[in-house]
């Protein structure tokens, strides 16, 4: 079940457990380094996406606030042999909130082999 309201298109429960961790001092820090250092590593590194040969697909959620819709596109362009997943009705953090999700993408990568 999906909770409509500010917190939109996540799990009920999720709201409450991103507020248990929100405002502590480790969690803020940790999440202010990361952030701080995206841009550079992610300049870095997609520097390298066209060598990647591997099987691989990219799953991204419809309703994700944070841009990553642009950026998957972009990685697909970089490895045309990806396979990009737009999952419908589906926001941030993919592997938390919808393991079936991520196991699905798994199942497109292990068939493709």
């Amino acid at each position: 079940m999906f909770v409509m309201h500010v917190w939109r298109w996540h799990p009920a429960g999720y709201r409450e457990k991103v507020l248990a961790l929100w405002l502590r001092p480790g969690q803020f820090r940790a999440n202010r380094e990361d952030v701080l250092a995206f841009p550079a590593a992610y300049l870095e590194a997609s520097k390298r996406y066209s060598e990647i040969q591997t099987p691989l697909v990219i799953a991204v959620g419809e309703k994700d606030p944070f841009g990553t819709i642009e950026q998957a596109r972009r990685l697909k362009q970089d490895v045309p042999h990806a396979e990009l997943m737009i999952f419908p009705d589906t926001a941030h953090m993919i592997p938390q909130n919808h393991p079936e999700k991520v196991m699905e993408a798994v199942k497109r990568i292990d068939a493709a082999n």
